[in-house]
């Protein structure tokens, strides 16, 4: 029976070659676009989701007035971690960052320009990357030491064991390769192929690091589950103007909405990628739409 209806199937497409052809080949477009764009899509929504405790962090962001607009800000005092934050019972943990640059890393006559950023110890414990070799949290504990993703370590070391090995950093100073970490994900929202000790940024910047009218660092927080965000971002901003008399105020902001929901507008969340996230949604379902309901009707004529 099957077998029959093969055959009939395919003296239709034999009588109708044209027809058939223009059929299949609108019905196959609609569908790869349909599959790309869906793809596409679920990759936008899946940033971040890799960390395992995604739901409960947050970065730590900033509002001013300014000509009678608020921006919104993603850098901080760096003072705000050790004096502020570290009195309130619901974050579980902190951790601050400087901002991503190239950075120059040399290995004998190997020079390379990679991503780098520096990172107190705890950033590996709220995020989660993998690790090939050593231990991330206890390198950024040792000035001098240097964590490097699996590709910066084939770079530099080829095949061999990257673990105990110097390189130059900035043609300035010497690190040990402490720990070896897989890629990032391309579906992170930290990009970086290098970090380095915190504590070696604070005593490179020791001119201002301690001042709370330079806002240069991020700041990411990891909340206990179910906290109230509203309570916990005035008990921030009432520490805060204790100790910073400006008129600017905090507040927290979910890693899980930091990729699409990225803009903002007056001091509030204002959509971002979302937006065009949703229109190339809906513009793929057109497209497999129109590609099934033109299936359908040619073969229906034939």
């Amino acid at each position: 029976m099957i077998k029959n209806y093969f055959k009939s199937a395919w003296r239709a497409l034999l009588k109708n070659r044209t027809a058939s052809a223009i059929n299949i080949s609108g019905l196959a477009v609609g569908l790869g676009i349909g599959i790309i764009v869906i793809i596409w899509v679920t990759h936008q929504f899946s940033y971040d989701k890799f960390h395992k405790n995604y739901s409960n962090i947050y970065l730590l962001m900033t509002k001013s007035k300014t000509n009678g607009e608020i921006g919104v800000g993603r850098e901080t005092p760096a003072p705000l971690t050790k004096q502020v934050l570290n009195e309130l019972p619901e974050i579980e943990k902190t951790a601050r960052t400087s901002q991503p640059n190239q950075q120059l890393l040399r290995v004998g006559d190997k020079n390379i320009y990679e991503l780098g950023m520096y990172a107190e110890p705890a950033f590996f414990e709220m995020m989660t990357f993998k690790t090939l070799a050593g231990n991330p949290q206890a390198a950024l504990h040792q000035s001098g030491s240097a964590v490097i993703t699996e590709r910066t370590a084939k770079k530099l070391f080829g095949d061999e064991n990257p673990i105990g090995k110097l390189l130059s950093h900035n043609n300035s100073e010497v690190l040990k390769v402490e720990a070896v970490i897989a890629d990032v994900p391309e579906n992170s929202t930290h990009q970086f192929d290098v970090i380095f000790p915190f504590k070696d940024f604070e005593r490179e910047n020791s001119n201002w690091i301690e001042r709370w009218d330079y806002y240069v660092i991020t700041t990411w927080i990891q909340t206990l589950p179910q906290t109230n965000h509203t309570l916990l971002d005035k008990r921030i901003n009432e520490l805060f103007h204790k100790k910073q008399e400006e008129t600017g105020s905090l507040f927290t902001y979910p890693l899980a909405d930091l990729r699409l929901h990225n803009e903002f507008k007056n001091g509030e969340p204002s959509g971002g990628r979302i937006y065009g996230v949703i229109l190339l949604g809906i513009i793929g379902l057109f497209v497999l739409l129109v590609a099934c309901i033109n299936f359908m009707n040619l073969t229906t004529a034939q």
